[in-house]
């Protein structure tokens, strides 16, 4: 890990400590439901792109959001429609959401399909609800899920081009 990115970490993680900042989310599957809720931290990637991820053991649920015109990282605000991260790039406006959570054999993936993610202001971060289908990465399960979060100012940071790869 680089210096800035440790130091990065580090503000990040100071960040959360406020308990302000969390991440809750809820989901069904048939007749099973679930819950998380952990501190969320938020990164500006390049591209003007926002990034919200919270993790608690082995669950992680992130949340990338691109504006209108991503390249000037500008229009962030407002509803973004869910898009498939596995198809490359999200396009302007676009969000992703993805899952990770201990399963049968080890941890499962989940990846946003359909849905809508809401961002807002909040003081110098940001807040935001989401809901949407997450499907597993083998297709064989299909989430519905709602949620909401609340983040600290977002650092800048040099993320992945693909939204798949920023997303736990």
């Amino acid at each position: 890990m680089t210096r800035p990115a440790a130091l990065a970490a580090l503000l990040l993680t100071g960040a959360c400590a406020d308990g302000e900042s969390r991440l809750e989310a809820a989901w069904t599957r048939d007749s099973v439901s679930g819950r998380f809720a952990a501190p969320a931290t938020a990164v500006r990637c390049d591209g003007g792109r926002l990034l919200v991820t919270a993790l608690a053991g082995d669950t992680g649920f992130a949340v990338l959001v691109a504006g209108r015109d991503s390249a000037a990282g500008t229009d962030l605000f407002g509803s973004h429609p869910v898009a498939d991260p596995g198809a490359g790039a999200i396009p302007g406006p676009g969000a992703a959401l993805a899952l990770r959570m201990p399963g049968e054999g080890g941890s499962r993936g989940y990846q946003g399909r359909d849905g809508t993610v809401d961002l807002a202001a909040a003081g110098p971060g940001w807040s935001g609800r989401f809901e949407g289908r997450l499907v597993s990465l083998d297709a064989a399960e299909t989430l519905a899920v709602e949620g909401r979060f609340r983040t600290g100012a977002a650092l800048p940071a040099a993320c992945d081009d693909s939204a798949a790869a920023e997303l736990p």
